[in-house]
């Protein structure tokens, strides 16, 4: 069987973009969204696989070097794909954040602080202030 030797590479960053992606724009709104990325990811690098395996195509149409493994190691190496992925976008949410009001690990090494500021939930309009 086929397989690209730049997978799990693009995989991880992948995971990297579209986990700072999810955590700055997409989780406010999406919360979801992160479960909708992983999926398809894996399914559009399962799917590459699945076609090169069954020979409909050749690994990513030809654009990338190919090497042939044994089945034993290419069902793993592909069914790995979505933890690949996870772990790459925990690295990144470590790093940045895991939301708009956090900067992440590496907050004390910038210049800027790029966080949203942070509402308390005593200080806002939604709670209501029960009377007696």
């Amino acid at each position: 069987m086929e397989m690209c030797v730049f997978d799990i590479p693009a995989v991880i960053i992948a995971g990297f973009i579209l986990a700072m992606i999810y955590a700055k724009r997409l989780r406010r709104k999406n919360p979801d969204w992160w479960f909708f990325l992983l999926s398809s990811i894996t399914a559009i690098f399962w799917g590459n696989i699945l076609m090169a395996g069954l020979g409909v195509i050749e690994p990513w149409f030809g654009l990338f070097p190919a090497v042939t493994v044994p089945i034993a190691v290419a069902i793993p190496t592909a069914l790995s794909y979505p933890l690949w992925f996870n772990f790459s976008g925990q690295i990144a949410t470590y790093l940045f954040g895991h939301d708009r009001t956090q900067a992440g690990m590496v907050w004390p090494f910038s210049l800027k602080d790029s966080s949203a500021p942070f509402q308390p939930s005593w200080k806002s309009s939604k709670t209501q202030s029960s009377t007696k």
